[in-house]
């Protein structure tokens, strides 16, 4: 909450339960909407640096970028902060190629940092064995068997029915998938 001066508003170490906002009536007739409001724990302390981050892609795939960067306080502790990335334009992850992301974080100029690692393919450290496709009537049926200490989130599956070429995300929990039309 800041003032009319832009300027953080402090309670003084005083607990408050509950904080009403309001808007004024000077503010024009037009509807005012609340985007965010941020509590912190104590005095503004002022960011020192940002750890760097780094995600991998594959070619044609957006980088999914963290939400959130830690910040290192002057005061050494560190937090997590909400970072607002730049935009990433399509053609960066259009081949195998790495790049930097900027951000920026609410109450700092320091700029956050992500590396992005586009590659032809993810390989994953443990191989899904014993893919079997089976079809019947005009559906199909995937099946796989992976090792215990499997490492990945989901599994990407594109196949083609008549009409189309479809893509599906496959939870890594899932070991049989029926694909129809």
């Amino acid at each position: 909450l800041n003032t009319e001066n832009n300027e953080p508003i402090s309670f003084n170490g005083v607990n408050a339960r509950y904080v009403r906002i309001m808007a004024k009536d000077s503010w024009g007739s037009a509807y005012w909407g609340l985007s965010e409001v941020m509590f912190t724990d104590g005095e503004n302390r002022k960011i020192q640096s940002l750890e760097p981050e780094s995600v991998s892609t594959v070619i044609e795939r957006a980088p999914e970028l963290p939400s959130k960067v830690t910040a290192i306080l002057e005061d050494g502790n560190k937090r997590n902060v909400r970072v607002d990335w730049d935009a990433v334009d399509d053609s960066m992850y259009e081949k195998e190629n790495e790049f930097i992301v900027y951000g920026s974080v609410y109450g700092s100029d320091i700029k956050a940092e992500c590396k992005v690692i586009v590659e032809k393919c993810i390989q994953p450290k443990n191989k899904v064995t014993d893919v079997n496709i089976t079809e019947q009537g005009g559906n199909a049926t995937l099946t796989w068997k992976d090792p215990k200490n499997v490492d990945f989130e989901k599994i990407i599956v594109k196949y083609q029915n008549l009409k189309e070429i479809k893509t599906i995300e496959i939870d890594k929990n899932i070991q049989k998938l029926a694909l129809s039309d």
